[in-house]
């Protein structure tokens, strides 16, 4: 019973996030996409959305983004006593109608966003987090960004 209760839970906190999330707003590979209407936004003004290293994903067909890799990650591992937190750098490329751009995003220095075809994108955080004696291999990064339209 308590696992069906988990289950529960699961979906309706789900089925509350995705709901904000419609094919208009955003293609992504892990969304079915469905119906491809264009009714208006009826969700908050930004949303946080995860992208792998190698994928893109498309914003309202105005901007694509892309996740080309991780120039550097010196953020202090678990386990480690460090003087300061470190820092990961993530390597965007954005491509719009008119134009192409590639911006690096911090998750401790700045910048740690930028704005492209009126829209806020930050780097909400970079998973996985380092831990001590563990090399993370590039295609097992994952990019939380917060998308905020202007």
């Amino acid at each position: 019973m308590r696992q069906f209760s988990k289950i529960i839970v699961i979906a309706a906190i789900s089925m509350i996030v995705f709901s904000c999330i419609n094919s208009s707003e955003l293609t992504f590979p892990y969304f079915n996409h469905g119906n491809q209407d264009n009714h208006a936004n009826q969700c908050p003004d930004s949303t946080v959305i995860f992208i792998r290293f190698g994928e893109s994903v498309n914003i309202e067909r105005r901007i694509t983004i892309a996740f080309l890799g991780v120039d550097s990650d010196s953020r202090c591992p678990f386990g480690a006593d460090c003087i300061w937190a470190g820092d990961a750098a993530v390597r965007l490329n954005v491509s719009s109608r008119n134009s192409q751009q590639q911006f690096i995003l911090h998750t401790t220095l700045s910048p740690d966003s930028f704005i492209s075809d009126n829209y806020t994108i930050k780097l909400d955080s970079l998973k996985p987090y380092p831990k001590i004696g563990i090399q993370i291999k590039p295609e097992d990064y994952i990019a939380w960004l917060k998308i905020k339209k202007n």
